[in-house]
């Protein structure tokens, strides 16, 4: 998971669900923050505070009515931490703020669900800096750094599987849907697989919400489009205007890798000499390449194609829908298929790419 995610997540706030009318209510704490201190309500959408609450005696208390379950943001410019975010669900919510220490939040099933998430979240952002902070230690000799940042991404893969099952296990109460939702959509997370199972055990009401309904839609069709299913056909342009039958050039090759890329993006074009080189190596054991661009302005491609010294088929996918068939949201990006257009993997670069195709070219 990108460090990104959560100060997204802190910047974001979802209008969720209607439920009953009920009310809820904060029973704070403020732990050296002096009385007539004032503590501002924000909801993330408006400019300006929607409510100021005054310390008194070390307390402060607000309520209204759950109509609809909202993400609140509690900001006191006399602590140090930039904000304590809250449910509005029905119940009596806990907040105990205290000048230099994290807020903590509790008393309702998705305020405690929160509560988790952030502890988590920092725990482990605290272990992986501490790695990080020796990865760029100069008196660090090299195989010590590669040990370190073998232990900081086991951290990172230990921190997103925690996170993917508190998820799970909250996806009946308004935080499990909120970060769902939030996680589902940035695309840093979950599988496409994890999505629609994940959308499948939500509660019904959840389900009919329209963001909910709109990631069912992108990705409910996932499974057509993973490894071990055979490629639909699409039929694209190519450079002089012809139609290339995509199924038609893929059964040409024993192994062909579709390399979706763009002449406006840097790290596609870096690519290109190292494609060019394994093309070379394997052409005549059987692999072929087809570029599939998401150029928007045919002559930034063609003149991007002879600039690079582009020699294998070229097609556009200026429309998007093949890409939007692999869900791809970042390129370059890679297919790598059989002669029969059976998937056989997927976002493989450089070495991996290179290794995997010598071994497939060896069956």
């Amino acid at each position: 998971m990108k460090n990104s995610i959560f100060s997204a997540l802190l910047l974001a706030v979802l209008l969720l669900a209607s439920c009953q009318s009920n009310t809820w209510k904060v029973e704070g704490t403020a732990s050296g923050i002096a009385d007539g201190d004032t503590i501002l309500l924000y909801d993330g959408i408006s400019e300006f505070p929607l409510d100021t609450i005054v310390v008194q005696e070390g307390k402060f208390e607000l309520e209204g009515q759950a109509d609809s379950v909202m993400l609140y943001m509690l900001y006191c410019d006399k602590a140090s931490q930039q904000g304590t975010m809250f449910f509005t669900e029905p119940g009596t919510i806990k907040i105990s703020l205290a000048k230099s220490e994290v807020p903590v939040v509790s008393g309702t099933p998705a305020n405690d669900a929160w509560q988790e998430f952030v502890n988590l979240q920092m725990d482990y952002s605290q272990k992986m800096q501490e790695k990080a902070m020796n990865l760029y230690n100069e008196n660090v000799a090299e195989d010590q750094r590669m040990a370190i940042y073998e232990q900081y991404i086991g951290l990172q893969n230990e921190m997103n599987e925690k996170v993917i099952q508190l998820i799970k296990d909250n996806l009946g109460n308004e935080m499990g849907y909120y970060l769902f939702v939030e996680l589902a959509f940035s695309g840093e997370l979950f599988t496409n697989e994890q999505i629609v199972t994940f959308i499948g055990m939500m509660p019904e009401k959840f389900k009919q919400r329209e963001s909910v309904k709109t990631l069912e839609n992108r990705f409910g069709n996932a499974g057509k489009t993973e490894v071990g299913k055979t490629i639909e056909n699409f039929t694209l342009r190519t450079p002089d205007g012809e139609n290339m039958d995509l199924r038609s050039e893929i059964s040409k090759n024993k192994i062909t890798v579709l390399d979706f890329w763009a002449s406006w993006c840097g790290p596609c074009c870096e690519e290109m000499p190292f494609m060019k080189q394994m093309l070379e190596e394997n052409q005549e054991k059987g692999l072929g390449i087809i570029g599939i661009s998401l150029d928007q302005d045919n002559e930034d491609w063609t003149n991007a194609i002879a600039r690079l010294g582009l020699t294998w088929p070229q097609a556009i996918d200026d429309e998007g829908k093949l890409a939007e068939a692999f869900l791809i949201t970042a390129i370059p990006y890679t297919v790598i298929l059989d002669q029969n257009g059976v998937i056989l993997a997927k976002e493989l670069r450089r070495e991996a790419l290179s290794q995997f195709i010598k071994e497939k070219l060896e069956d």
